[in-house]
């Protein structure tokens, strides 16, 4: 899916409607000031005021309500494109950076893009036409001579803006950046406080996100220093048009007050939308930026997906590793696990034991070579399918915020509170169930923090086991527990019948398995 094809479907599409409609009420909203003029002059009946305000009044009132509308429909089929990327996407692309540039795109970027079709339009559509209008009013209403001398003026007033924006604008560039660094090095620290506390000390844990903190606000006071001067210019630009069509008047020896009444009122009306563009530097950069992200998102490696359902025979749940290659780590190997059996899979740290695990399950694929359930290639079966072959516990077990059922559920979200209950404590969870009333409903804490790590681990075989996968898949899932307890586990887990594929730098012979992969 190209870039351009995706704004074409999802922006463009929605907002041409919105752009025409703000074109609509700048023309409205022009007309019924130069009603006002023609009015004071004498020229247009006053009723004419009265049907043009109320047209404009309802007119901007539809467009904006449209605005907002079609920003919350923008914002939510970004979100549909990001999610359908982000189940695609190799693991290995998700670095803390980039990490924090999808933190940043959903939490800040996307919902910045609700704002262009109610704020930004209005900005860079309705602002310049009005005054466009209003301008050439100016020749027919006064005279040619206050028109021409107006829109000269006019224009030494945007060029001056301009300017004054333009220096906005490379004065912000930098804060964008600081803000996404400072995003990663707040990450760095919630995630990672326990070792740099005890690496650094309290002082020292901090010191990586302050500096960042720092960079940051250091562009803040660069951007806000530039920021007031580009105001300070909107404010000249604003009064220098009016000023000068009426001083023109005064010399030329205009006599009439309803022609000085008529240019300040549409001078002021034509130069008002520049000071609402003092800051739409920083807006552009926001908007820049979050497009920048978007598209970095966009074009992040992925795996390509069929689209049509593979049969893959319930009874053949053979995993076959045919001449895999995935440098350094693998090259050319090759082996079967028949379905059912117990395996082992060992090796020294850094071989590749969990990169194996994740092969297998496609979240990457080998440079060459091919792996294959029954006599079908992984590449070949759509996600949602594929997702049902395999029950996965990874090294570090993943707990969300919410409650033991919650946890469990996420795997088989229909399943029982009998079932939960019953998978809870054959995962030797009894104790941690029978300490609340609430039972399977009691909270874990905010990421599992309620809960040791023993807990945790167990937690998360319930979680994988309660999904009846014809393959199960435990990477060091039995660390935290002590040998009584993994003995017990162990032996519930003997009795599945599935595909049993372990990672275990513990003892293998309590794990009685039927073959071994053993990783050089």
């Amino acid at each position: 899916m190209s870039l351009y094809s995706v704004l074409k479907d999802h922006a463009f599409k929605k907002l041409i409607p919105v752009s025409l409609g703000w074109c609509a009420v700048a023309l409205l909203e022009s007309l019924s000031y130069i009603a006002i003029a023609c009015a004071i002059l004498k020229l247009w009946p006053s009723e004419l005021i009265i049907i043009l305000g109320i047209l404009t009044v309802i007119s901007t009132s539809m467009v904006t309500n449209a605005g907002f509308h079609t920003g919350a429909k923008l914002a939510g089929s970004i979100y549909n494109i990001v999610s359908t990327i982000l189940s695609r996407i190799k693991v290995t692309w998700f670095t803390t950076h980039n990490r924090s540039q999808l933190l940043k795109l959903n939490t800040q970027h996307i919902p910045g893009f609700m704002s262009i079709p109610a704020h930004q339009l209005q900005n860079f559509i309705h602002a310049p036409l009005v005054p466009i209008i209003i301008t050439l009013a100016l020749f027919w209403i006064v005279n040619y001579q206050v028109g021409l001398l107006f829109a000269s003026l006019l224009c030494l007033s945007l060029f001056l803006q301009y300017r004054a924006q333009q220096a906005l604008a490379k004065t912000d560039q930098q804060r964008n950046q600081t803000e996404v660094e400072a995003t990663h090095a707040a990450l760095e620290l919630v995630e990672h406080l326990e070792l740099l506390r005890s690496a650094g000390g309290c002082k020292n844990a901090t010191t990586r996100v302050e500096q960042a903190w720092s960079a940051q606000s250091i562009a803040l006071f660069k951007t806000n220093t530039a920021a007031a001067l580009a105001t300070f210019c909107s404010a000249i630009a604003v009064i220098l048009p009016c000023l000068g069509a009426l001083l023109f008047l005064y010399l030329t020896d205009v006599k009439q007050h309803e022609f000085y009444l008529v240019v300040m009122l549409l001078a002021l009306r034509a130069t008002f939308p520049i000071e609402a563009l003092a800051l739409a530097a920083l807006s552009l950069n926001d908007q820049y930026a979050a497009y920048k992200n978007y598209r970095e998102i966009l074009n992040a490696p992925t795996l390509p997906e069929p689209d049509s359902i593979q049969q893959v025979l319930a009874e053949n749940y053979t995993v076959s590793i045919e001449n895999i290659s995935y440098p350094p780590i693998f090259n050319d190997f090759s082996c079967i696990i028949n379905q059912g059996t117990r395996v082992l899979i060992n090796g020294a740290s850094g071989k590749g034991k969990t990169t194996l695990l994740h092969l297998l399950m496609r979240f990457d694929d080998p440079k060459h070579g091919d792996v294959k359930i029954g006599k079908t290639s992984l590449k070949t079966i759509p996600l949602p399918q594929r997702a049902s072959f395999f029950a996965y516990v990874p090294q570090v077990p993943v707990i969300f915020s919410g409650t033991i059922a919650s946890n469990i559920r996420i795997s088989k979200p229909d399943a029982s509170d009998q079932e939960v209950e019953q998978i809870a404590r054959a995962m030797m969870l009894g104790n941690l169930l029978d300490r609340s009333p609430l039972g399977i409903n009691q909270t874990v804490g905010e990421y599992g923090a309620a809960l040791s790590g023993g807990e945790r681990q167990r937690l998360a075989l319930a979680q994988a086991i309660i999904k009846n996968a014809p393959i199960v898949i435990l990477d060091e899932a039995t660390s935290a527990l002590d040998p009584q307890t993994e003995a017990s586990i162990i032996k519930q887990l003997q009795e599945l019948k599935c595909t049993l594929l372990v990672v275990t730098h513990n003892s293998s012979d309590i794990w009685k398995p039927e073959h071994i992969i053993h990783l050089p």
